[in-house]
C-alpha cells in the first residue's frame, strides 16, 4: 500500500470511528440513564477518548449540551480536552463533581486512579 493510500484509509477509518456507526449501546443503557435522571443522579462521562465521544453520545441522544437540564449525561470530560490521561483526568473530575459511583474498564487507571 502506498503512503497516500494508507493516509486515505486511516483518515476514513478515524472519521468513522468518531461516529455512532462504529459503536453499539447496551440495550439497557437508555432505561438506566433515564432512571438515574428520574432519581436526580447526575451522570458525567470521563474518558481517554477524544472529542469524537461527544459526537457519539449526541448521535445516540444521550448528551444534549444545548439543553443540559434534560440531558441524560450532564458533562463529557475527555483526555483530549483536558490534556491529561487517566488517572490524572479523574483527579480533575473529583475537584468538580461529587463522585458517588464510578464504572471503569481498567482497575489500575480507573479504580486506583480515582482513589489517588
Amino acid at each position: 500500500m502506498k503512503d497516500y493510500q494508507f493516509s486515505f484509509v486511516f483518515a476514513d477509518t478515524y472519521r468513522q470511528f468518531r461516529t455512532a456507526n462504529c459503536w453499539e449501546m447496551f440495550p439497557e443503557t437508555l432505561s438506566v440513564l433515564q432512571e438515574l435522571q428520574r432519581r436526580d443522579i447526575d451522570v458525567v462521562v470521563t474518558s481517554d477518548f477524544d472529542q469524537g465521544l461527544v459526537n457519539i453520545l449526541q448521535e445516540y441522544g444521550l448528551f444534549t449540551p444545548d439543553d443540559i437540564a434534560s440531558s441524560l449525561i450532564k458533562e463529557v470530560i475527555t483526555s483530549y480536552e483536558e490534556g491529561v490521561a487517566k488517572p490524572e483526568l479523574l483527579k480533575l473530575v473529583k475537584e468538580k463533581w461529587d463522585i458517588t459511583a464510578h464504572a471503569g474498564d481498567s482497575f489500575e487507571r480507573d479504580v486506583i486512579g480515582l482513589r489517588g
